[in-house]
């Protein structure tokens, strides 16, 4: 089972500690490779990640979306986990995020989500959506239940046939894929 670690970033130089935490998972590292997509071309982010073994790639089309695209068009894993540049992973989360994929009608896998603590009162306004993701979100304007990219996976071979991503979101595009794997006839689920 090979993963690939697909991480969009735009001018956001903490994906340094995500990258030493993706480099410290339990997994034996010939296991998974991680994808850099940068999505502003910027210089201090190639020298980020030159530091790591990973694969840069800069997407010129704006958004998180067209980023994850390119990197689903460049990865050779069997399934396709997602992180923001602004998360750590757990040493086990990449072990973790691959058990439900035991059950082959699993086509999608979203992780728990722990916030740190909001320096103004306009951030925690703006994170209460994902808070503390420890199962399938549910928002009013989301009838189906969803799995939130910041943390999440997915068999390569569903995403690809679904066209990955749809591009022109700027936001929402988690749920709109979630939607797409479950009509699909696949199921999501959160990791234990």
């Amino acid at each position: 089972m090979k993963i690939s670690i697909i991480v969009p970033v735009l001018n956001d130089l903490r994906v340094e500690h995500l990258l030493r935490s993706l480099t410290n998972q339990s997994l034996p590292k010939e296991e998974y490779e991680i994808l850099v997509v940068d999505n502003s071309g910027n210089d201090k982010i190639k020298q980020i990640v030159a530091r790591f073994q990973t694969q840069y790639l800069v997407e010129t089309r704006p958004g998180s979306y067209n980023a994850r695209n390119a990197g689903i068009a460049a990865a050779s894993g069997e399934f396709l986990a997602f992180i923001d540049a602004d998360c750590i992973a757990d040493p086990d989360w990449l072990k973790e995020l691959m058990i439900p994929f035991q059950d082959l009608q699993t086509g999608g896998v979203g992780g728990s989500i722990v916030k740190n603590a909001p320096k103004s009162w306009i951030e925690q306004g703006t994170r209460n959506l994902a808070e503390g993701q420890n199962g399938l979100q549910h928002i009013p304007f989301s009838p189906w239940p969803f799995i939130v990219t910041g943390n999440a996976a997915y068999r390569a071979s569903i995403i690809r046939s679904l066209g990955g991503f749809d591009g022109t979101f700027t936001s929402g595009g988690d749920a709109d894929m979630s939607w797409r794997v479950l009509h699909a006839g696949y199921d999501i689920t959160i990791a234990p």
